[in-house]
């Protein structure tokens, strides 16, 4: 385990829209690595100049720190190929799920002396692009010592993060009638092709602000968190009992 006073080296592990935005976080706290199964897609500017591009596995998983930035539904199959390099490594991940993540690490973890730190960045590109200022992170100590856990709120407090100190269980249910309802609705208004008119209240305005920022995200985001979150699926049943209800007081089916 390393010396909590000296700046750690870290592996960012995906470099997709939130790799990039982490990396623009960590920037000037921490010696960065990334590990991605594209290396010659990155571009120079896209990387700070304490930061690098690591070709192996194995070289990647040397750093003391490393950051699970890949989607949901990959989070075990890659982890499990990192076992075998797995040693005295603090492992962070960033999935907008945590009883999977969670749970993937306890299953994974199992005889090594790795430990796991749970967070959930309530941001991403679109949301940080002005800074990260007043923007806020769920954490959970998991399997992190005291040290780690206190030494990450630091660095995330410093940068500007409001940290919100949760268990995993709670994180799902209240992130299904949140996030999970917004990314829902937004894709909902993508299908049914909401578009700007010279007469667009604020309301209207917000509704396609959302529909834009959601739609930026990738449709297997949008799936994993509807599929991999437990309270997701009563949460779009309870969607559409209100929709059935709203419809209800016009006395007529909605296209009647």
């Amino acid at each position: 385990m390393r010396n909590m006073n000296q700046k750690p080296t870290i592996t960012i592990v995906g470099f997709g829209r939130f790799g990039q935005t982490l990396c623009r976080l960590l920037d000037g706290e921490c010696t960065i690595h990334i590990l991605t199964a594209h290396p010659k897609k990155i571009k120079p500017e896209q990387l700070p100049g304490n930061c690098s591009v690591v070709v192996s596995i194995k070289e990647g998983l040397m750093s003391d720190v490393i950051f699970y930035c890949v989607p949901i539904r990959d989070f075990k199959k890659v982890l499990a190929s990192h076992k075998k390099y797995l040693k005295q490594q603090l492992l962070i991940d960033v999935l907008s799920v945590k009883l999977h993540a969670q749970q993937v690490f306890a299953q994974v973890l199992k005889g090594t002396n790795a430990r796991a730190l749970l967070t959930h960045p309530m941001f991403g590109p679109d949301s940080s692009k002005e800074g990260f200022a007043h923007l806020r992170i769920v954490m959970n100590r998991f399997m992190a010592t005291e040290d780690e856990y206190e030494f990450w709120k630091t660095i995330f407090i410093k940068k500007g993060l409001t940290i919100i100190e949760m268990d995993a269980d709670t994180h799902d249910r209240l992130a299904a009638r949140s996030q999970g309802v917004a990314h829902l609705v937004g894709r909902s208004l993508a299908q049914f092709g909401m578009q700007e008119t010279p007469i667009d209240t604020k309301g209207s305005k917000l509704l396609l602000e959302l529909m834009e920022q959601t739609c930026h995200d990738s449709w297997e985001l949008f799936e994993d968190m509807q599929t991999k979150n437990p309270y997701a699926k009563k949460m779009r049943k309870d969607m559409y009992k209100a929709m059935q209800a709203v419809f209800s007081y016009f006395k007529f089916d909605p296209g009647g």
